[in-house]
């Protein structure tokens, strides 16, 4: 009898048919670690369950999801209670997860908080002795799969950076049992170099499983004892290893590796250009200030200061003419009133004074002022002045203290 020839969609849904009837199927509880975990933004979980020897895909839809109160992340033991079906249009078969409930942490991950504590406990986390990374590196070797998406990301985001910079590849594998020992012997084959001035390694992200190379410790002590400056660039933003923390820096991806290593020109090129902007502005200022100067040093200029100046010294010279007259009236108004006093005083002693107040005074034939009797004789002619005009006598007698010594007459 001839077999019907089926459709791939009439053989899945057969097969969803068949595992949808089986009972056992219907409602199982599995445990397993949770690897792969993913919160898709419709709020569906998607997750693979695994063990030691197999892995079991795993679907849980939102209503479900948001009744879950776990911090979900790999390496966790979970307990999920679904049923298995299929994914027609994949021919898929999956667990389609009612509840999760852990328990416990997965063995890998138990490995890797042991081998965190001990290397950190030897002090190979210490940020005293990291190396700095080179602002401006010419060449840098990538320790990497040479197929793998983290070698495009590397390329890519260093020809947009700086093209100058020389690339150097150590292809080796980055997960499986030989990977570790590729990483060690690319980690002591650059070491040997004096030529590199900045080392990445890393890979794309991945399970912890696919991520454990950079986890061992012989790969981390290669790290350390490597004297040119490393940055570890595995994963994705989330995942973290051992050579992330004994690395002189982590980058959260590959392509973040790259432009912490690798700077922007186009960057450099802007502030270069502001520089040489910002230079010419200050010489364009500096020659403009200058010929302000040289203008001040021109002759018809000199000419201009100097008529300036000559018209501020006639101005000066004026105040001060000013200034010395007003001295001099003001000194001769004092000394006129000085003089004033002295006329004043001297006319109050002069004998012309006492003779106007009736008094008269006598002379004698020399003119001179007699004072007293005694210098006078009987026959003396004498002048006898007052304020109007003189008389001229002669002495006929002279009387001292009281007595008539001679009479005298009328000339």
């Amino acid at each position: 009898m001839k077999l019907k020839t089926l459709s791939v969609t009439e053989v899945n849904r057969y097969i969803k048919k068949y595992i949808s009837g089986n009972p056992i199927l219907s409602h199982m509880e599995i445990e397993g670690e949770l690897s792969n975990f993913k919160r898709h933004s419709s709020g569906h979980l998607y997750f693979t369950l695994k063990d030691a020897d197999s892995r079991l895909s795993c679907v849980m839809f939102k209503n479900n999801a948001d009744l879950v109160n776990l911090d979900l992340r790999d390496g966790v033991k979970l307990i999920a209670t679904g049923q298995v079906g299929v994914y027609e249009r994949d021919g898929k078969y999956q667990l389609y997860v009612k509840a999760l409930r852990q328990a416990g942490i997965g063995d890998l991950h138990i490995k890797f908080e042991a081998m965190k504590e001990k290397l950190k406990g030897e002090g190979l986390f210490d940020q005293e002795r990291k190396k700095a990374i080179p602002t401006f590196p010419s060449k840098i070797a990538t320790i990497t799969s040479p197929t793998g998406a983290a070698i495009r990301d590397i390329l890519t985001v260093t020809r947009r950076r700086n093209p100058l910079v020389d690339l150097v590849i150590y292809p080796v594998r980055v997960q499986g049992e030989s990977s570790k020992d590729e990483l060690v012997e690319a980690l002591r084959a650059v070491s040997l170099r004096e030529d590199i001035d900045i080392v990445i390694i890393g890979r794309g992200g991945g399970s912890i499983e696919e991520l454990w190379s950079f986890n061992e410790e012989c790969v981390a002590r290669a790290i350390v004892e490597c004297p040119i400056p490393i940055i570890s660039a595995v994963g994705h933003e989330t995942d973290f290893t051992i050579s992330d923390f004994v690395s002189d820096m982590r980058a959260a991806t590959p392509s973040a590796g790259a432009e912490i290593a690798v700077p922007d020109l186009n960057t450099y090129s802007q502030e270069v250009e502001g520089l040489i902007e910002k230079c010419e502005l200050r010489v364009l200022h500096s020659l403009r200030r200058n010929q302000q100067e040289l203008k001040l040093y021109h002759p018809k200029q000199l000419l201009i200061n100097f008529e300036n100046k000559l018209m501020d010294y006639q101005q000066q010279l004026d105040h001060m003419a000013d200034k010395l007259n007003h001295s001099v009236d003001k000194y001769f108004i004092s000394q006129t009133s000085e003089l004033e006093k002295l006329l004043l005083s001297l006319e109050m002693h002069s004998p012309i004074h006492t003779l106007n107040r009736g008094y008269a005074l006598l002379e004698n034939a020399s003119a001179k002022v007699i004072t007293s009797t005694r210098s006078v004789k009987e026959g003396d002619r004498l002048t006898i002045k007052m304020s109007d005009g003189a008389i001229k006598a002669e002495v006929e007698a002279v009387t001292h203290n009281g007595g008539v010594k001679n009479g005298s007459k009328n000339i």
